[in-house]
C-alpha cells in the first residue's frame, strides 16, 4: 500500500513538472497564432495645417483593421505631442493638424496590438509648411460705380496682378497698379 501511495505522488510530481516545462511552450505557441499587422502613413511628407497626418492599420493582406487606437506621438526639436485616433471602417485614423505649429516633425505611430494581432509601429519624417498661394496672372475686377456723377454704372476689367494695393476714396474703391 505504501509503495502505491509513493509511486501515486511521484506521478502527481510528475505532471506538475511536465506541467511547468510545457506551460510557456503553449503560452508562446498561443501568441504565435495571433496575426501580423501593418501601419502605413498615408500622408504626404509635406502637410498643410488644413490637411489631417492620416495613417492606415491593416493585416498582412491589405485587409482594414477597424475600431483600433493608434498612439501618434509627434515629435520635433524641442516639443513632443501624444494622440491618440481610433481607426475607422477603411482602418484609416487621422488626425488634424490645424493647430499646430510649423516645422519639421518625427510621426511615431504605435499600435498595440489586440487578442487577433500583434503590435506594430511605423515612423515618419514630416514638414508642416504654410500653404502659399499663387495668384494668376490676371485678375478680374467687378465693381459698381455708385455717384451721383456716374450714376450705377457697372464695369469689368482685367488687370496685371504682378503688384497692385487696394486704394480708398470717398465711396470709390480702385485697385492701383
Amino acid at each position: 500500500m505504501r509503495s502505491k501511495f509513493i509511486l501515486f505522488v511521484l506521478l502527481i510530481i510528475a505532471i506538475v513538472v511536465l506541467a511547468c516545462l510545457m506551460g510557456p511552450l503553449i503560452f508562446n505557441s498561443y501568441q504565435n497564432q495571433k496575426q501580423e499587422s501593418q501601419l502605413n502613413i498615408t500622408s504626404n511628407i509635406t502637410q498643410y495645417r488644413e490637411d489631417n497626418f492620416t495613417v492606415r492599420l491593416s493585416d498582412m493582406n491589405g485587409n482594414p483593421i477597424s475600431n483600433e487606437q493608434i498612439h501618434i506621438v509627434m515629435l520635433n526639436e524641442s516639443k513632443s505631442f501624444e494622440y491618440t485616433a481610433v481607426t475607422d471602417s477603411n482602418g484609416v485614423a487621422s488626425l488634424n493638424l490645424e493647430d499646430k505649429e510649423f516645422g519639421k516633425y518625427t510621426f511615431n505611430c504605435t499600435f498595440n496590438g489586440n487578442g487577433q494581432f500583434k503590435p506594430t509601429n511605423t515612423i515618419q519624417r514630416i514638414d508642416l509648411v504654410q500653404k502659399v498661394i499663387t495668384a494668376p496672372d490676371y485678375v478680374e475686377v467687378n465693381a459698381t460705380l455708385n455717384s451721383s456723377y456716374a450714376g450705377n454704372d457697372s464695369y469689368s476689367e482685367y488687370i496685371d496682378t504682378g503688384s497692385y494695393e487696394n486704394v480708398s476714396q470717398g465711396s470709390f474703391n480702385y485697385i492701383s497698379v
